[in-house]
């Protein structure tokens, strides 16, 4: 904290601030370590909130799924072996952390995370004495009731928007986002919108351009992403006519 931000009270001050920016409304942070303070203070959600942020951060989730490491000793020659007390990493297939905690006023605290099949669950307990054994449950429960469904990988959801005064008559879009949802097993069939500003397009239009967007509903839940143009389309071109010829082709009867 010292290192840097120059004073615990100026990194606890960054560590609100990063709280409020996250829309954390119950957690407020007194020390950097986590010892009992009365102003120091959190929810199990807002814990579990701050775990899936960690979890996005390649080099912190290295760290906290990291069952032992070993770290040379200053300038002597030893090392020292670092072990995680983190049992779940060492008895929950699937275990990547998270965090473990107690003091004498708050009992046993516990953050642990794990992922199967691209489904990752969160669980946190509070003052829970027998927390192993409850997490274990919870991650078990989680894993057989929920599942990650992706509808359509990045560029494999395709669209085709028609296109006036082109070269071609339609352009087909698709998706730079996966259309991903975690959902209880046995959901609803989706509902897919596509939805743009114009019904269609005029003239030319140009590889990669984002003209719509596609959104999946289901269960109350929502994925979107932007549709982009997966090829060129030029401006139609009109053949010139000299004046006669324009001159009869306004007065032609089909």
């Amino acid at each position: 904290a010292i290192a840097t931000s120059g004073s615990v009270d100026a990194f606890c001050a960054r560590m609100n601030e990063r709280a409020e920016q996250m829309g954390l409304k119950d957690t407020h942070f007194q020390n950097p370590h986590g010892l009992y303070h009365e102003e120091h203070y959190t929810t199990a959600r807002e814990l579990a909130t701050i775990a899936a942020e960690v979890l996005r951060i390649p080099l912190l989730r290295e760290i906290v799924s990291t069952d032992r490491y070993t770290i040379s000793h200053d300038t002597v020659p030893d090392r020292r072996l670092l072990v995680n007390h983190n049992k779940l990493l060492r008895s929950y297939d699937g275990a990547i952390g998270m965090k473990t905690g107690f003091t004498k006023k708050t009992g046993r605290t516990l953050v642990s995370a794990a992922e199967r099949e691209g489904l990752t669950l969160i669980a946190v307990t509070l003052n829970a004495p027998d927390d192993w054994r409850d997490h274990t449950a919870m991650l078990d429960y989680g894993f057989a009731s929920y599942e990650t469904v992706t509808w359509a990988p990045e560029g494999e959801f395709s669209f085709d928007m028609q296109v006036s005064d082109g070269s071609q008559s339609s352009v087909t879009l698709t998706n730079t986002n996966a259309l991903t949802l975690t959902l209880k097993k046995g959901h609803e069939e989706p509902r897919v919108l596509v939805t743009s500003t114009t019904h269609f397009l005029v003239g030319s239009v140009k590889q990669g351009a984002s003209v719509a967007t596609v959104t999946i509903f289901c269960e109350g839940q929502a994925t979107s992403s932007p549709l982009v143009a997966t090829h060129s389309v030029q401006t139609k071109t009109k053949a010139r006519q000299n004046p006669i010829e324009r001159v009869l082709n306004f007065f032609k009867i089909d």
